[in-house]
């Protein structure tokens, strides 16, 4: 995929290039581990308990290698077999590493709102804990060893220091209670990382069968879903400072930190792939993420820049980095798996399914001696219309076709093979499913997309009025044009009888140019498409709409 053109296609150097640097990192890991302990990680053994290290390092170093596995790299999955038999039963005082039921016991106070949530404010070294951690992340840990666990080298002891060390059962009957403050107060640090304990979890209730790790892990989805995500889909919960339910801050507090995006597409994968029947709310969650967070956070074409942190809303984006935060890292990683977010299969056996999940132009074939294949032909999200072509040789194959939930009306599907034309409907939020005769076959359909108004309900009003963000299909616009110094932002005044919540009536298409939109003097574009050097271009996603009362 090249980020600035927007097209899923070769934007990185060459396999062979990125295979050869894949390998000397590999290399490198097993040229320096310890012989006698198989301990591979870039920090003394003694600092195992401290920092981040536990946690946060050893989960990057593990997600890398088990994708360089994947890649082929034969050295990768001994090397993570060797570390994790030293984590697991020789590294001392594994039990005082994590915290004992009931979460850590530190000093909390509350601001004059009532909100607890984040710690006093006393230097966080001298704060007495219950557990090893200097600093609490076992929420950044967990995933470590359950990835391992599902791997071809997991062991049984590893899903054992997981589920008996790592979890905090406190806390999953919160979320399964659908109980607010497990997100926003959640002690040690509330914070969109929460997340990536989700997919830890939902990877525990694979291994175990424990219900509670799903009724957790979906209540979490529930409430971050509906009361922590802007409408392009970035969090509005960052670290260290309370972001109550619903408090969707735009400028007096950071919004939208690239990491959490990741692993919300991540988690949204594993539901995906646990249940596809029900795939398609999960993965309108992963489009909208791609499309308005990392997409809109990619550095400019050409750039030797990094990735941007936060997902600025209002004013001026923050400019790419390239210092190795976390974001730069967790964008990266989220980059190079772009393609296994569009086509998906059944997680085992010989597959005669496949589910076409994101529409880019791409061709797919699954494995097996009746394999599928299938070329998608579309310029989406610049245009609705998309043409499959698929070919199989076993008479049982079967497409499902994702007809997104923002879809605004029923999908018409015309489909042609050896056993004829026919044409069959589906509902917005449903899967198309296409029986394949044996041979060649052709599916034509367009998916309808209109201008779509959300009132910004947050803790940042303005006296000007309204403010409304709008969305294309799933592509989230942002709107540049005349500025009000007074209210700091767009104000937009419409006339009697046009309402903001219906912009299909007063925002008109720009000619030639997809996915743009004017009025007046203001123009609207893909949030993807602006401020993309960063700091150079005054925009907003949530402009003042008002409609004239005369």
């Amino acid at each position: 995929m090249c980020i600035r053109d927007r097209r899923w296609g070769d934007w990185v150097p060459s396999r062979e290039v990125m295979s050869s640097m894949m390998g000397r990192v590999v290399r490198g890991i097993h040229d320096n581990r310890d012989n006698q302990t198989g301990y591979i990680m870039a920090f003394p053994y003694n600092e195992s308990n401290y920092f981040e290290n536990p946690d946060y390092v050893t989960s990057w170093v593990t997600h890398g290698l088990l994708e360089a596995s994947l890649a082929g790299e034969a050295l990768a999955l001994p090397l993570l077999r060797a570390h994790f038999d030293w984590f697991d039963y020789d590294m001392e005082k594994l039990p005082q590493l994590l915290p004992p039921s009931g979460g850590p016991k530190t000093a909390w106070q509350r601001d004059s709102h009532g909100h607890s949530g984040w710690p006093a404010p006393i230097p966080w070294n001298t704060i007495q804990m219950s557990h090893g951690h200097q600093v609490y992340l076992i929420l950044q840990g967990i995933i470590h060893h359950t990835r391992v666990a599902l791997s071809p080298v997991g062991i049984a002891r590893d899903v054992q220091v997981a589920a008996e060390l790592y979890t905090e059962r406190w806390w999953l009957e919160q979320l399964a209670a659908r109980n607010l403050s497990a997100i926003w107060e959640r002690h040690f640090y509330p914070h969109n990382y929460e997340v990536t304990a989700l997919e830890a979890y939902l990877d525990l209730y694979v291994l175990t069968g424990d219900e509670l790790f799903l009724n957790g892990v979906k209540g979490g989805w529930e409430m971050l879903r509906a009361h922590w995500l802007h409408p392009g889909g970035s969090f509005a919960l960052n670290e260290a400072i309370p972001y109550p339910p619903d408090s969707f801050f735009l400028t007096r507090q950071a919004t939208g930190e690239t990491c959490g995006s990741v692993f919300w597409i991540k988690l949204n994968q594993r539901f995906q792939s646990l249940f596809p029947r029900e795939s398609v709310k999960y993965t309108d969650e992963i489009e909208r993420s791609i499309y308005n967070v990392l997409m809109a956070n990619a550095a400019p074409e050409g750039s030797t820049m990094g990735n941007r942190y936060f997902t600025g809303m209002h004013k001026y984006k923050a400019a790419p980095g390239n210092i190795s935060t976390c974001c730069e890292g967790q964008g990266t990683r989220l980059y190079a798996s772009l393609p296994e977010y569009i086509y998906s299969t059944p997680s085992s056996g010989e597959s005669t399914q496949l589910w076409i999940n994101l529409f880019t132009a791409s061709k797919f074939c699954t494995r097996g001696s009746s394999p599928i294949c299938v070329e998608q032909q579309t310029q989406f999200p610049m245009s609705g219309a998309v043409r499959l072509l698929a070919s199989c040789n076993a008479p049982s194959s079967e497409l499902f076709i994702r007809i997104p939930g923002w879809a605004t009306g029923i999908v018409q599907l015309s489909i042609s093979d050896p056993a004829g034309t026919r044409t069959i409907k589906a509902q917005p939020g449903t899967l198309a499913s296409i029986q394949l005769s044996k041979g060649n076959a052709s599916i034509d359909f367009v998916l309808p997309m209109k201008l779509v108004a959300h009132e910004y309900t947050g803790f940042e009003q303005l006296a000007a009025g309204p403010r409304f963000a709008m969305r294309y299909g799933p592509v989230l616009l942002a709107v540049t044009g005349p500025w009000d110094e007074q209210s700091d932002c767009s104000v937009i005044t419409l006339p009697k009888g046009d309402s903001p919540e219906n912009p299909e009536s007063w925002m008109l298409p720009i000619g030639e140019k997809p996915l743009h939109f004017r009025y007046a003097g203001y123009e609207w574009r893909p949030y993807f498409d602006v401020d993309v050097e960063g700091g150079l271009e005054r925009f907003t996603t949530y402009p003042v709409v008002l409609t004239q009362q005369w």
